[in-house]
């Protein structure tokens, strides 16, 4: 079974690596799970892209995170 991301709903660097919160589909908000940045992306790279222009311009990961989106 492949689960399927419904929404990003945050970020934040754990463990030495970025993370985003994904809410996913057929499942409640609760059980969001936090998963590294760069799985995400690959699975779904434009909602990652549509997350990441959204982000406040102040937040201090949003160089970091527009970064791994070009390497």
């Amino acid at each position: 079974m492949r689960y399927r991301v419904n929404k990003i709903r945050d970020h934040n660097f754990q463990d030495g690596e970025y993370k985003l919160l994904i809410e996913w589909k057929g499942f409640d908000e609760e059980e969001a799970t936090w998963e590294p940045f760069h799985l995400i992306f690959e699975d779904v790279p434009d909602m990652v892209r549509q997350y990441v222009t959204n982000i406040n311009a102040n937040d201090k990961m949003l160089d970091s995170l527009r970064i791994m989106m070009i390497q």
